[in-house]
């Protein structure tokens, strides 16, 4: 059954998203870039809001930017999931310093893979290529979301039958498919016949772009209309908690 992620900056916007009844809260600076990293103060000051609440995801950036020692840093306990976005790693041996990222993940805390589906924007790996690590090293699912926020949304870079190939790779491979990239509510209407395990949203629940305030009414609008579309499906994996 799909759940909605959004993704939070700051504790005002964590007791917000929680209240409305989100599935999964996320911490992201949206203005450091698609998955931009909070400062640790703010992950762990949400770390504790959400515990007990909501499980726990954080944006931590591009594996490109980080130097070899903060591969192996992690800014707050109480965090579920983690992900590191592959921008300009094309070409490059990107698998083994995510591997390694991923392995020195604290215990509790399981790695999430990106692919962005404006690849060529981001020079980024294929789906493919992502895919095939992401399962070797037993990652909590694939998310598929967009690099360039000023270049369209999801969809405008995938169809839907691309988008069915892949999130049919990824069940072979028993990874849990999320979908972002500036999803509008009408879009993630169209997207959720997919049945993808989450759909991931920041613009959607602003009042004014994804870098303003989270807006109540939004988000209850987004929540009653992906449960009131929630549906089993034998297809769906489910990542353990």
């Amino acid at each position: 059954m799909t759940g909605l992620l959004v993704s939070v900056r700051n504790g005002d916007e964590a007791r917000l998203a929680i209240e409305a009844g989100v599935d999964v809260l996320d911490v992201k600076e949206p203005a450091r870039g698609s998955l931009g990293a909070a400062d640790a103060a703010t992950i762990a000051e949400i770390a504790g809001i959400a515990a007990g609440r909501a499980p726990l995801s954080v944006a931590l950036g591009e594996l490109i930017t980080l130097a070899d020692d903060e591969l192996t840093s992690f800014p707050a306990e109480g965090v579920r999931y983690a992900k590191l976005g592959l921008s300009r790693c094309a070409g490059h041996n990107w698998a083994t310093r995510w591997v390694a990222w991923a392995e020195a993940l604290p215990q509790g805390t399981s790695p999430v893979a990106v692919v962005y589906a404006d690849a060529p924007l981001a020079a980024s790996p294929s789906e493919e290529e992502i895919l095939a690590v992401a399962a070797r090293c037993g990652a909590a699912a694939v998310l598929v979301d967009t690099f360039d926020k000023q270049a369209g949304n999801l969809l405008t870079h995938w169809n839907a039958g691309r988008l069915e190939r892949m999130m049919a790779a990824a069940r072979r491979a028993s990874l849990p498919v999320v979908l972002a990239g500036s999803l509008s509510l009408p879009q993630i209407e169209e997207l959720l016949p997919l049945n993808p395990w989450l759909v991931a949203v920041r613009g959607a629940a602003c009042r004014a772009g994804r870098e303003s305030p989270l807006d109540k009414n939004r988000l209850r609008q987004l929540v009653e209309t992906i449960h009131r579309n929630r549906r089993p499906s034998a297809a769906a994996v489910v990542p353990a908690s």
